[in-house]
């Protein structure tokens, strides 16, 4: 993750790896932006077939958050329920249906910190 302080914007890469094709078709991925206290303020949802290769560069606005702490986290989830998807992080070891991929802050003198 990356910070641009002129475009008010994080940057992520993001990729994931799917046991099969057919799994592309049923799920989607949202990117969010989520207040300390897990509040979910800003995200972005796509299907993950939508002529996306495994890895993307995904850029969120961050102009209209208020200074504060925030953290950036990744859901995977059915398309037609809408359930979340339990899933590994790699890093941690952990499952859960939201994987907490950064924390950051808004300064409201400095922009942004990571």
């Amino acid at each position: 993750m990356e910070s641009d302080p002129q475009a008010q914007a994080i940057r992520l890469l993001a990729w994931w790896d799917v046991p099969n094709n057919e799994m592309l078709d049923k799920y989607n991925d949202s990117l969010q932006i989520m207040t300390a206290d897990w509040r979910n303020i800003l995200q972005i949802d796509r299907h993950l077939y939508d002529g996306l290769v495994p890895w993307s560069v995904l850029q969120l606005p961050t102009a209209e958050l208020p200074a504060d702490d925030y953290r950036l986290a990744l859901i995977l989830y059915a398309r037609e329920s809408g359930s979340k998807v339990h899933r590994l992080d790699e890093l941690s070891g952990e499952a859960a249906g939201i994987i907490p991929i950064a924390a950051f802050s808004i300064d409201a003198w400095t922009d942004l910190v990571c």
